[in-house]
């Protein structure tokens, strides 16, 4: 048997060993793309294109993604502004004819005489009498005709005022009267009218 006096191989019957003929043979077509060889003259079957549309599936979920975040997002939002550790201060009001209006008016300021009625009609008068005491009737008589409204309270049918009336006159006369917080003793027509117009200015100021 012969030999290949190249590779030392058996020789086939065409006087070739199998590298020779392997060395001797054409190269095949290789398609660049694929790495195959090309069978015959047909050209490579194009490539299948990717597709780049996301599928229904990804877009729903997409979708249902941001829906949660937004709703995450909004959650924390409210629960931020009714937190009980936020409070919300307010500003006092500063507008000066309110704070006049409810400061107490100076001592060389003077009521108009409608301001005086109104304050007079706001005094509180209590007289301590009873139903015998000719001094008392006049007294009566004298607010009744000047329109002032006052309380009569009878010492003897009373004993709840006969318990005032001793302790506001340790004299224990009569009538005596109450304008506000002033005690007047000694009854007249002008000394009782001078005590309510003390006690209407009185009023008038603190309003």
């Amino acid at each position: 048997m012969q030999r290949c006096s190249k590779h030392n191989i058996a020789l086939s019957p065409q006087g070739q060993c199998i590298v020779c003929k392997r060395e001797a043979a054409p190269p095949v077509p290789v398609n660049s793309v694929q790495g195959n060889p090309v069978q015959g003259n047909r050209a490579p079957a194009p490539l299948a294109q990717a597709t780049t549309r996301p599928s229904r599936w990804l877009l729903v979920r997409s979708l249902v993604m941001l829906s949660f975040a937004g709703w995450m997002l909004i959650h924390q939002l409210l629960k931020g502004l009714s937190h009980p550790g936020i409070v919300v201060a307010r500003i006092p009001h500063s507008d000066n004819q309110t704070q006049q209006r409810h400061s107490p008016r100076g001592a060389n300021e003077t009521p108009s005489a409608d301001d005086l009625r109104v304050a007079k009609s706001q005094v509180k008068i209590v007289m301590y009498g009873a139903s015998w005491c000719p001094s008392c009737k006049s007294a009566r008589a004298y607010m009744a005709n000047e329109g002032i409204p006052f309380e009569e309270r009878d010492v003897e049918d009373d004993d709840a005022a006969g318990e005032r009336l001793y302790a506001i006159n340790p004299n224990h006369t009569i009538p005596t009267f109450e304008v506000d917080n002033i005690t007047v003793t000694n009854w007249s027509p002008q000394h009782l009218q001078s005590v309510i117009n003390q006690a209407a200015l009185a009023r008038w100021r603190q309003n």
